[in-house]
C-alpha cells in the first residue's frame, strides 16, 4: 500500500515537472522574438540617427562668398541709383560666375535702367532747349513703372503742361493760332484731352472760323 502511494507521488512529481518544462519552453520561445525585434526596432532607429547627425551642411567656398558680397553691394547701388558702379560690379560678378540667375536679372535692369536714364536727360535738354514736341516723345517712350517714367511723372510732367498752357496762352495773345494749335498738340500728349486743353481748343476752332 505505501509502496503504491509512494509509486503515485513520484509519478504526479514527475508529470509536473514535464508539464512545468514544457512551459518554460514554449514562455521562452514567445519572448526571444519580441526582444529581437524591439532591439531590430532600436537598431533602425539608431542608424536613422546616425545618418541625419551625418549629414553635414557644406560650408560656402570663398569664391562663393565673394560674390554674395559682391551681389549685395551691387544691390546697394541699384537702390541708389548708380547704374555705373553698379554696371562694373555685375560685369565682375558675371566673370566670376556665368551662369547666377540672379546676377544676370539684375544686369537687365541695370542696362535698361542706363538707357532710360539717358532719353530722361536727353528729353529734359531738349525741353530746355524748348524742342517741345521732340522732348516729350521721348519721355513718353520710357517704360512704366521704371525709375525715369517715375521721375517725369513726379517731378516734371505737371510743370511741363503748365508750361505750355501759359505758352499757348501767348500766342492767342499774339493772335498766332498756328503756334497755339501745334502747343497745345504737344500739351495733349502729356494730359490727354485734359480740360485747359479742351478749352483752348474749342476757343481756337471758334477764333480760326472768323
Amino acid at each position: 500500500m505505501k509502496r503504491n502511494l509512494m509509486i503515485e507521488k513520484l509519478s504526479f512529481i514527475f508529470l509536473a515537472s514535464i508539464i512545468l518544462f514544457v512551459f518554460i519552453s514554449c514562455n521562452k520561445d514567445n519572448v526571444k522574438p519580441e526582444n529581437n525585434s524591439k532591439n531590430t526596432k532600436t537598431i533602425v532607429k539608431k542608424d536613422d540617427q546616425s545618418s541625419l547627425v551625418n549629414k553635414e551642411v557644406e560650408e560656402p567656398d570663398a569664391k562663393t562668398i565673394e560674390i554674395q558680397n559682391l551681389i549685395k553691394s551691387g544691390k546697394t547701388l541699384i537702390k541708389t541709383e548708380n547704374w555705373e558702379k553698379a554696371h562694373e560690379i555685375y560685369t565682375d560678378i558675371l566673370k566670376k560666375d556665368p551662369n547666377n540667375k540672379n546676377a544676370k536679372k539684375d544686369m537687365e535692369l541695370i542696362n535698361k535702367e542706363l538707357k532710360n536714364r539717358n532719353d530722361y536727360v536727353k528729353a529734359v535738354k531738349l525741353f530746355t532747349d524748348k524742342k517741345y514736341k521732340e522732348s516729350i516723345d521721348i519721355f513718353e517712350t520710357i517704360p512704366d513703372k521704371t525709375t525715369y517714367k517715375t521721375k517725369y511723372d513726379t517731378e516734371r510732367k505737371k510743370n511741363y503742361f503748365e508750361k505750355l498752357i501759359k505758352l499757348t496762352d501767348a500766342e492767342f495773345a499774339k493772335k498766332d493760332f498756328n503756334k497755339a494749335k501745334e502747343l497745345l498738340s504737344i500739351a495733349n500728349k502729356i494730359y490727354k484731352d485734359h480740360k485747359e486743353v479742351v478749352v483752348r481748343t474749342e476757343f481756337l476752332d471758334k477764333e480760326t472760323k472768323k
